[in-house]
């Protein structure tokens, strides 16, 4: 028996199913659902679902989310000890190929409002980094480029597969360069004790009591750094810890401590 498929009068009997299936005269072939165990070829695919509604695929799907949302245009879920992928590629080689994902606003055009992360191919050519051949980029175009996290979490900046981060912005908004570390909050203030752990680039250090050792900081922990330390009290520095030399402070005088990662010990600048 032969299922027809199709519109009159170009309706094409499909025997069982089965073979290859080809449509012509069709400006278009329309179908509820249909499920193929091999490949499917068209000059274009055009889903029409509500994506409204709430569901754990999109209106283009491979697999099924854990999770619900609404308004997925398309979703792709598997489960593998590696690697999953969504590749694009441009195979161009010449001075202007790029491949490209675009996001745009409801005031988006080509050339305004739209974000863009893309790569440059093997023979992109121009002035200024985001014209360099295999340069990955991230911009924003007529709109500022907001980067960060909505939680309370870091923001990292690795180079060259480090395991030390070459700059880290806190969750706090702490600013730590390879051993700075700024903040845009005021110096704090930290009495002096037989052991401080002072956690930015400049701190207050108010009392008497001599001081022994100074708690690295990360990065400086493992990168080394300078921390300045500006006395309000008249303390000494000893050598019982990790401070390479005694000193004894001078009010209002900055105190710069050096530390090296190698020796774990802190240099007093006077």
């Amino acid at each position: 028996m032969s299922t027809l498929i199709g519109t009159g009068p170009d309706q094409v009997p499909v025997n069982g199913m089965l073979g290859d299936m080809a449509f012509q005269n069709q400006a278009y072939l329309s179908v509820s659902n249909l499920t193929a165990s091999g490949i499917i070829i068209a000059n274009s695919y055009i889903a029409t679902s509500n994506i409204a509604s709430t569901s754990n695929y999109g209106a283009f799907v491979y697999g099924n989310l854990n999770y619900v949302d609404t308004n997925i245009f398309c979703s792709f879920t598997t489960s593998a000890n590696s690697y999953a992928q969504n590749i694009l590629e441009n195979t161009n080689t010449g001075s202007a190929a790029s491949v490209d994902y675009i996001v745009s606003s409801s005031s988006g055009g080509a050339a305004t409002n739209y974000g863009d992360f893309g790569i440059n191919g093997s023979g992109f050519s121009g002035a200024g980094a985001f014209n360099q051949p295999n340069y990955t980029y991230l911009t924003a175009t007529t709109g500022d480029l907001a980067i960060g996290t909505t939680t309370t979490n870091s923001i990292h900046f690795v180079v060259n597969n480090g395991t030390t981060d070459a700059m880290t912005i806190s969750s706090t908004g702490q600013l730590s360069v390879q051993g700075l570390i700024a903040s845009s909050n005021a110096a704090p203030t930290i009495a002096s004790a037989t052991t401080i752990a002072p956690n930015t680039k400049i701190v207050f250090i108010s009392g008497t009591t001599p001081i022994a050792t100074i708690t690295a900081p990360a990065p400086i922990s493992t990168g080394g750094g300078e921390i300045k330390l500006i006395p309000t009290g008249i303390f000494t520095t000893t050598t019982a810890g990790n401070i390479a030399l005694a000193s004894t402070a001078i009010v209002g005088k900055v105190l710069i401590m050096t530390y090296d990662a190698t020796t774990t010990k802190w240099y007093p600048s006077y």
